[in-house]
């Protein structure tokens, strides 16, 4: 009896020990494929005009289809001034294997200073609004890495005050960052 019961407590006490062995490996496996959704990036030209600091969280993140928010900002010379340029973005991704076809919608709002009407010429900080369209390619490992992106940021905007009707320029930019 003493012999049946010592085979039975190793065999039920060395079959918790495998089990809980298992376990730990599956959380481990779990973390190593955890994907990233975020990513910070340079962009020279794009909505800024000259360049940006940008920051996106990623929402939907399939592996044909992404959705994302961006926010940047940047500075833009003017004269002996600088202007302040804050943007906001939405886009999509459609590809898979890290290559991408990326299209968003997006405003950039400028703080800039300009001259005023009247006959004084003078000057004061003016707020301007742009709508910015993006189409580009973007290559992004599905892991941690390296994200490049380059493409067309058509803009339209009210010129200001002084000068009225809207304008439409085509823009481009290229980035890198990390994604994380």
């Amino acid at each position: 009896m003493k012999k049946t019961f010592c085979i039975l407590f190793l065999l039920f006490f060395t079959c918790d020990f495998f089990s809980q062995g298992e376990i730990v490996d599956t959380i481990k496996d779990a973390d190593s494929i955890k994907i990233p959704h975020n990513t910070a990036y340079i962009e020279l030209g794009g909505n800024s005009g000259l360049y940006s600091l940008n920051y996106e969280r990623i929402f939907v993140n399939t592996p044909a289809f992404k959705f994302f928010s961006r926010i940047g900002a940047g500075p833009l010379p003017n004269g002996k001034h600088f202007s302040q340029i804050y943007l906001a973005e939405e886009n999509f991704c459609f590809g898979k294997n890290g290559r991408y076809l990326e299209a968003g919608i997006g405003l950039t709002f400028q703080r800039k200073w300009v001259e005023d009407c009247d006959e004084n010429k003078t000057f004061a900080y003016g707020n301007l609004y742009y709508g910015i369209f993006r189409l580009g390619v973007r290559f992004q490992p599905e892991n941690k890495g390296t994200v490049f992106r380059i493409g067309l940021t058509p803009t339209m905007y009210y010129k200001d005050q002084c000068s009225n009707g809207f304008s439409f320029q085509f823009f481009g930019g290229i980035s890198y960052g990390l994604v994380f």
